[in-house]
């Protein structure tokens, strides 16, 4: 399966082919980087790439027997999540040296089902802001037409998933962070008032991944997916302190009335 051939896959699709053989985790990662190296300096939509760490990952993942539906899965997440030890900038210069002190709920679901966290994404400072600038650490640009703003607060999830160069990853939403760059960066974004919903691609299949009543309503955990294929939609809901999830995907239809809707940075 060449390199194209498996960026234009949804989440579902690849988890299937990894399982099967028809390509590899460490394939898949190879790939993902790739296209994200190539796009960041356009883009600006990674704040860190974590390339030997994911590549290592991947390779213990091809030695493992399938853990979960999402095994191999190569994601990046914006930059709010903690992970334990390593510090989560939320877009900001005063945190980006604190190690985080435990590891967020929506991470721990996602490396249960198998996926694999490469990098971190751009956001707007502290997830406030809906044009999705920073700066602190330069603004994430539109991946249809980099003079156009993306949306925000989730920039970088919404910029990254568009462009290819991110299968999923985790954003978040309050008052429109992860439904702006949906509709600024042509793909689609679902944000449930209780449970978090995942949408791969367009209208088929469905994947509960993990399911709990949520706790407290402040943002919204949003997993998403840069689905440009033709079936398969995964469900996804995380219980955290953040709640209520959406979901990503590429909408050819939507292409023609982009540059209607944005605005220029």
């Amino acid at each position: 399966m060449s390199r194209d051939e498996i960026l234009a896959l949804s989440c579902t699709q690849l988890a299937a082919a990894i399982r099967e053989r028809r390509t590899s985790a460490l394939a898949a990662m190879e790939a993902v980087l790739g296209r994200a190296r190539e796009v960041q300096p356009k883009l600006n939509c990674f704040l860190r790439i974590d390339d030997a760490r994911a590549l290592e990952a991947a390779r213990q993942a091809d030695r493992q027997p399938a853990r979960g539906p999402l095994h191999g899965v190569p994601m990046a997440h914006k930059d709010m999540y903690y992970r334990e030890g390593v510090a989560s900038s939320c877009g900001s210069k005063i945190l980006r040296e604190r190690p985080a002190p435990a590891t967020a709920t929506a991470l721990e679901r996602l490396d249960t089902a198998g996926a694999i966290q490469f990098g971190v994404l751009n956001m707007t400072e502290f997830a406030l802001g809906p044009t999705g600038h920073n700066w602190h650490y330069g603004h994430c640009r539109n991946p249809w037409n980099p003079e156009r703003i993306t949306g925000g607060s989730s920039s970088g999830t919404g910029a990254s998933v568009a462009a290819r160069a991110n299968f999923a990853g985790l954003g978040s939403d309050t008052g429109g962070s992860i439904r702006l760059p949906a509709a600024l960066c042509a793909t689609s974004a679902i944000k449930a008032p209780s449970v978090i919903t995942i949408c791969t691609p367009r209208r088929s299949a469905a994947v509960r991944i993990a399911s709990a009543n949520v706790r407290q309503r402040m943002f919204g955990s949003t997993p998403l997916s840069k689905t440009r294929s033709r079936s398969a939609v995964g469900t996804l809901t995380v219980s955290s302190w953040f709640s209520g999830q959406s979901i990503w995907r590429v909408c050819p239809s939507t292409r023609r009335i982009v540059g209607r809707l944005t605005w220029k940075s």
